[in-house]
């Protein structure tokens, strides 16, 4: 692997401390002097300049996965505060993907079982929750699934710490095969194309007849791997291509389902599509969504 990106000095345990403290104190206290400082460090950590490199693979490694997910690990409460539950991203995600997943979804009777897999601190589990969906939830991050915990605290919601894969081999064929729904948005971003493509068969087996699967890949020209530096620390993550994604969802029909037509399946808010590993750039490929029912 060929990887020439100098690396930013990452924070330091004692100053990822710090910041998460900060962090914590401006969500409870934005009121207050030590709260503003919490918002102040958000807003640091948001201006430093964010290194993204593409990689010659196409492929993660155990290391790179262990890195990613250690990364939200310690920086779940910035992770947090900076973009999954911040009121611009709340809003963001729910045109983006969340209004149309809940509108396939159809009447609120029958089958009330939603699963996400991914679901990191919780935004997207509060906002289905309150539709009236039991709400069940997978996220390999402990900090993650402590804070959803935290967040739903009263709501009829069930909470799995584990990694999706581990669920897969030894949980999902025991599991209550009676889902309405599954999200899976941003969790196959940091997952191999094979694991994505046999979880998506599994996830057919876990739906009921009508059930609605959506979740979103990263598109680039390339379909190479590729890490980030930022706030969150460092991460990795995987991208597909066109070709590739119409491979898949050919797959997706054999195994049964119904590939849904999506208002605006390439994120708009998001840069647009750009070359892979041309000089100077610095963003993140976009997402792109896909949605699907069981039709068998």
């Amino acid at each position: 692997m060929t990887d020439s990106l100098e690396r930013s000095p990452l924070p330091t345990p004692d100053q990822i401390k710090i910041f998460n403290r900060l962090i914590e104190a401006a969500r409870l206290f934005p009121e207050t002097e030590l709260g503003r400082l919490g918002l102040l460090a958000i807003s640091l950590m948001a201006d430093a300049d964010r290194q993204v490199k593409y990689l010659d693979v196409s492929k993660l490694d155990a290391e790179m996965i262990r890195i990613t997910e250690q990364s939200y690990q310690t920086n779940a409460a910035y992770y947090g505060m900076r973009y999954e539950l911040s009121a611009e991203m709340v809003q963001t995600t729910y045109e983006d993907y969340l209004k149309e997943f809940l509108d396939r979804l159809g009447p609120l009777n029958g089958e009330r079982r939603i699963l996400i897999p991914g679901s990191g601190m919780g935004r997207d589990a509060i906002i289905i929750s309150g539709q009236g969906y039991r709400v069940e939830v997978i996220d390999s991050s402990k900090a993650m699934t402590d804070s959803t915990r935290a967040l739903l605290t009263g709501r009829d919601i069930i909470v799995f710490n584990a990694d999706i894969r581990q669920l897969q081999r030894d949980v999902f064929p025991h599991f209550d095969r009676s889902y309405k729904g599954i999200l899976a948005e941003s969790m196959f971003e940091h997952l191999n194309k094979d694991d994505v493509r046999s979880l998506v068969k599994d996830f057919w087996k876990l739906l009921v007849k009508e059930g609605v699967l959506l979740f979103r890949l990263k598109l680039s020209n390339s379909g190479k791997a590729y890490k980030v530096i930022d706030g969150i620390g460092e991460r990795y993550f995987t991208s597909w291509t066109l070709a590739e994604i119409d491979e898949l969802k050919n797959e997706m029909r054999e195994t049964g389902y119904e590939v849904l037509e999506v208002a605006e399946p390439l994120a708009q808010h998001i840069d647009s599509i750009h070359e892979a590993g041309k000089e100077g750039v610095v963003s993140k490929p976009p997402f792109y969504t896909i949605m699907a029912k069981k039709k068998s």
